[in-house]
């Protein structure tokens, strides 16, 4: 088992230093620590997780360039003629160009503020 030593700190004042141990292995922990601990400290950390992860495909608020990518593909046939999409489809580079036009990333905007609109009311 190693340990880190950490900083305390509150209200952005440093009050004390730590000692956390890191665990190597499950033997190292369950020879450490009360199993039914074990249990349910993974388990709440597990029940986080596994929401926040259902909550990141329905927050559009902080949307990376990958998720940016997928909405833009999804509106293209809304936005640009079949023929132009036909055109960029097999060329990777191309079909980015595409979705990064002013027009598609417009209409990108457009959507993930709909969606914003659409989760406030949905949550009144």
């Amino acid at each position: 088992m190693k340990t880190e030593v950490k900083d305390v700190r509150t209200g952005g004042k440093k009050v004390g230093v730590v000692e956390v141990p890191i665990y190597e292995t499950v033997d190292e922990l369950t020879a450490t620590e009360d199993k039914s601990r074990i249990l349910s400290m993974f388990n709440k950390q597990n029940a986080v997780r596994i929401m926040g992860n259902e909550r990141a495909k329905h927050t559009l608020a902080r949307v990376g360039k990958g998720k940016r990518f997928e909405i833009g593909f999804n509106l293209l046939p809304d936005i640009v003629s079949k023929e132009v999409i036909d055109a960029a489809i097999g060329d990777i580079n191309k079909m980015k160009e595409l979705v990064n036009t002013q027009d598609v990333q417009d209409a990108v905007d457009a959507y993930i503020e709909e969606q914003k609109g659409n989760s406030a009311t949905a949550e009144e």
